[in-house]
């Protein structure tokens, strides 16, 4: 498969309104690209913290996960709507995975939440998930939290 264009969180530092995601950038080149494991990394991320319903050129892409951040909820019903999410962002990708015969290092084939904590104090969460492609490798990936975005 081709290279794809690496996406990062925007450091807290540098948020700009609703900006919390960003091309990668490395040794000061504009822009990364990537593949393999990365490239599935970013393909899950972009998925998750897509609002569903705001892709013109498919509605259904995307779940609900960037919606609960300042939301009013409590930690049983936060933890469903974020297994939700992680799921939808799961079937979505694998979807497109077997629609474009990704390589066995960029097929993602489970998410998994590793952990979940509730930030009631700023209603956020930080959200850690653990993503296996089908050969065999798991990585750990930290969701960006949007509290900061939403409060800065």
């Amino acid at each position: 498969m081709p290279y794809d264009i690496h996406i990062e969180g925007v450091p807290t530092d540098q948020i700009h309104n609703e900006k919390f995601l960003w091309f990668g950038r490395f040794e000061g080149r504009d822009m990364l690209a990537v593949k393999g494991i990365q490239k599935m990394v970013d393909r899950f991320l972009k998925c998750i913290m897509t609002p569903a319903g705001t892709d013109i050129s498919d509605l259904d892409y995307g779940t609900q996960l960037t919606g609960l951040f300042l939301g009013n909820l409590d930690s049983a019903s936060l933890r469903q709507m974020v297994t939700l999410s992680v799921n939808q962002a799961e079937e979505q990708i694998r979807k497109y995975d077997v629609i474009n015969g990704a390589l066995e290092d960029e097929r993602l084939v489970g998410a998994t939440i590793e952990s979940l904590t509730m930030d009631a104090a700023n209603n956020g969460f930080d959200l850690t998930v653990l993503l296996q492609n089908s050969a065999g490798t798991t990585v750990r990936v930290l969701l960006p939290n949007m509290v900061e975005v939403l409060n800065g």
